[in-house]
This record gives C-alpha cells, sequence and structure tokens, in this order.
C-alpha cells in the first residue's frame, strides 16, 4: 500500500491506484486503465515566453475537446485532441500565425496530474467500470 500525493510516483509504482475525492473513490484501475478512461491524447505546448501563456492557451482551446490544463510556472498548456497526430501541423501553423515562440511541443498519453485533474476537477464525477470520459 502506497498512500501518495506525488500521482507520477504513483504511475511508475503501483499497479492499482485508486483516486480519491472529498474522501470518496471516484475511480481506481491500474494507471494505464486510469489513463484510457480519461481519454484522449494530451498536446503540450511549452511557450518561450511567459508573456505568451494567455495567447497559446486561446490557440489551443479551439483544438482541445476539453478547457487546456495551464501551468504558468513551466509556461505550459496541455489540451486533450482527438485528431492525434493529424491535427498537429494545424495547431503548429495556428501557434506560428499568433506569433507563439514554441519551446516544447508533444503529443502523449494524458499524465497521472492529467487524469486526477480529469476525475476531481470542478465538473468531474465518478468514472463507472468499464465506461470512457
Amino acid at each position: 500500500l502506497l498512500t501518495t500525493q506525488y500521482l507520477e510516483e504513483a504511475d511508475q509504482l503501483a499497479d492499482h491506484i485508486a483516486v480519491l475525492n472529498n474522501g470518496a473513490v471516484v475511480a481506481e484501475g491500474t494507471p494505464d486503465e486510469l489513463k484510457d478512461r480519461v481519454g484522449d491524447d494530451r498536446l503540450r505546448v511549452t511557450a518561450a515566453s511567459a508573456d505568451d501563456v494567455v495567447v497559446l492557451t486561446k490557440v489551443l482551446s479551439r483544438f482541445g475537446v476539453d478547457e487546456p490544463l495551464v501551468d504558468e510556472e513551466k509556461k505550459t498548456v496541455s489540451v486533450p485532441m482527438t485528431e492525434g497526430v493529424g491535427g498537429i501541423a494545424t495547431v503548429a501553423t495556428e501557434l506560428t500565425r499568433a506569433g507563439i515562440a514554441v519551446a516544447d511541443f508533444r503529443l502523449s498519453r494524458p499524465s497521472m496530474d492529467e487524469v486526477f485533474l480529469s476525475l476531481t476537477g470542478p465538473t468531474a464525477r465518478p468514472v463507472t467500470e468499464g465506461a470512457a470520459t
């Protein structure tokens, strides 16, 4: 049994994870099962300048299937995308048009932090067995 708030640690060490929200289990499964329940790949873009984070967020909000997650300290915005690799060229073009200098640009599975926020955020609801959100 491991109790932790370090979700990347849980991702690496745990075979089974239970996500709690206000003392109640809202989802449980293997790290991969929880990531699959949250859904789509995430596009993560890091701005070269902190001044570009607001505009970056606005641009990415047009391409995601949910609200972008913003980490202002890291100047990173991530958004779930259904188009995956097919949408990357369009996003890159729009970022260039908006004049945003990009330090990093990647498409990957959701992190455990993103899983947690998706399951426990203000609009989150419990995920039933086998259901996708």
